[in-house]
């Protein structure tokens, strides 16, 4: 016969073990839309071409570098130069960089998908037309916007849209202004 304070030790045990484990399940919960690459086997290897200039093949570099410590997926970077547009190649990502004007975003990721939600193809796009500016044009906003838009066309969403700092490049923390000189959120 268990007694009550065993009764209460083992129920507090269960109701604080399904905690742990519904905020595990939470903090590991940020796919956008259920989009993935397909696979039969992790890791995977995914090509990321470096379409990149003006200095930001080394935030590509460290980017690349970063998201490479997953043992999902070897990323396999290469050089190539595609147009302005950066246009998608089937089974890779593109990175490119350009001054793609005021139109909001510092940074776009694009993926294509079929079969609902296994990714094909994707981009992520650096716009110059910020990051020539004062505001934007720092080493640690370039490497989180870039790390950000490369997880992306993972498949990843934000962890955080309230500007808060997580501590990894998929929240939205600015780090321009005050924040110019931190390297918070600049990493997966």
């Amino acid at each position: 016969m268990v007694t009550s304070s065993r009764r209460r030790t083992l129920i507090v045990t269960v109701v604080l073990t399904a905690v742990a484990i519904f905020a595990s399940v939470v903090s590991a919960s940020h796919s956008w839309g259920g989009y993935h690459w397909a696979r039969t086997s992790n890791p995977f290897t995914l090509r990321i071409a470096n379409n990149t200039t003006n200095g930001w093949p080394t935030y590509f570099n460290t980017a690349v570098s970063d998201w490479n410590v997953s043992t999902v997926m070897n990323l396999a970077p290469y050089i190539s130069t595609s147009s302005r547009k950066c246009a998608m190649v089937a089974g890779t990502v593109q990175v490119c960089n350009n001054t793609y004007g005021n139109n909001g975003w510092l940074g776009l990721a694009s993926i294509n998908i079929t079969g609902g939600t296994h990714i094909t193809q994707g981009s992520a796009k650096m716009n110059d037309t910020y990051f020539n500016s004062s505001t934007y044009n720092n080493p640690n906003e370039k490497l989180h916007v870039m790390c950000q838009e490369v997880g992306h066309t993972f498949g990843l969403d934000h962890q955080s849209t309230d500007g808060s700092s997580q501590n990894t490049c998929m929240d939205y923390f600015s780090n321009t202004g005050a924040n110019a000189g931190s390297t918070l959120s600049t990493h997966p």
